[in-house]
């Protein structure tokens, strides 16, 4: 993270901030009487939202001008910022490399063997208004109308897919022309099937509320093995960076996890447009260092940057199927890039089509 306190840097915030931290404790741990009172006032600009670098101004005063400050410490999101032995202070904290979502500023100040503290809540939107497209067919291709599609993916010319419903939720390969699977895994009677993905010769199925994610042979689809979910409530959506698996949970949340130690998540991004967050991210797929995510419930596709969670297009993917292709399907749900074709397909929860699409500017 660079620039988080213009002037400063970011070596010197940790010792002033550790010094500080030690010093506070020290004068907690002698002085068992001292008081929590309310003698300090805190502002910020923007009413608290913000987007991704703005700069944040952060004026710490004291409503009581005969209080002799000996430590003010200043934090954001429990990380010290600088410390001060004056107030009035002014704050200005660069918000570029920050992750998008809510964060925390605090403000610890002791004085006549009094505490006052005060937090204020910051919430740091997309810089841009995303991009939109709307989805255009250029083909499509058979699919089984009974597969209530939840992960979609190639592996070579084949395509991967996985599907739910209790009873009903499994694994399958199948061809481009032909929706009859030439391997099919089912799960078990009380899993509900979610998102999958290929990475590092293995297939990854997540399920949605048992919270295991099974492990599959690449070639038969035979069960290999599975883990527990190390943070997210339920299981979405799958794919990966080539490194990592990333999952949603119906949140606006992105989970990394390394698949060698998966009961520790890597980093959590939250996702944003410029004007809000994005909930219900449902099935994935990276496409050239962008994941592309189902909105669940919508006709929309939203194209994220991993680095940072913000939103940088948004699709319209509606109108693909008749109105009678439509009377017995549900909502969109199955995004797979054949890297080969440069092509993006996608279909939908008891969709009788998989389409071919191309994204077209203007709407």
């Amino acid at each position: 993270m660079t620039n988080v306190f213009k002037g400063i840097t970011p070596i010197f915030l940790f010792l002033m901030g550790t010094l500080l931290v030690s010093s506070c404790k020290n004068q907690t741990d002698s002085s068992n009487d001292i008081q929590e009172v309310d003698f300090i006032t805190s502002t910020i600009n923007g009413n608290g939202t913000l987007h991704a670098g703005d700069t944040i101004v952060w004026n710490v005063i004291s409503a009581d001008s005969s209080i002799h400050v000996d430590s003010a410490l200043f934090s954001m999101d429990g990380k010290p910022i600088t410390s001060s032995k004056t107030l009035p202070q002014t704050l200005r904290i660069y918000s570029e490399g920050y992750p998008l979502g809510q964060h925390l500023l605090t403000a610890d100040v002791y004085a006549q063997g009094k505490l006052s503290t005060k937090t204020l809540g910051v919430m740091i939107y997309a810089r841009k208004e995303p991009m939109r497209f709307k989805c255009r067919s250029v083909r499509s291709y058979p699919h089984d109308p009974k597969s209530y599609t939840q992960g979609l993916e190639f592996v070579g010319d084949q395509l991967l897919e996985s599907s739910g419903q209790y009873g009903a939720s499994g694994i399958r390969y199948y061809s481009l022309n032909s929706s009859n699977p030439t391997i099919l895994q089912s799960n078990d009677a009380s899993v509900f099937g979610e998102g999958c993905t290929v990475l590092h010769g293995k297939v990854y199925q997540l399920s949605w509320k048992e919270l295991t994610c099974f492990i599959y042979d690449l070639q038969t689809l035979k069960p290999i093995g599975s883990f527990k979910y190390p943070m997210a409530i339920e299981g979405w959506g799958l794919t990966n960076d080539g490194k990592q698996l990333i999952m949603t949970d119906g949140t606006n949340k992105m989970y990394f996890i390394d698949p060698n130690h998966p009961e520790k998540v890597i980093k959590t991004i939250s996702v944003f447009t410029n004007l809000k967050p994005v909930d219900q991210l449902n099935e994935l797929e990276w496409v050239n260092g962008m994941i592309y995510a189902n909105v669940y419930t919508t006709d929309e596709i939203v194209r994220i940057d991993p680095q940072t969670g913000a939103v940088t297009a948004i699709i319209d993917a509606s109108g693909l199927l008749s109105d009678e292709e439509a009377m017995n399907a549900e909502v969109l749900n199955g995004i797979a890039y054949h890297p080969k074709k440069k092509a993006l397909f996608i279909t939908g929860k008891y969709w009788p089509k998989l389409f071919e699409v191309e994204l077209a500017h203007g709407i």
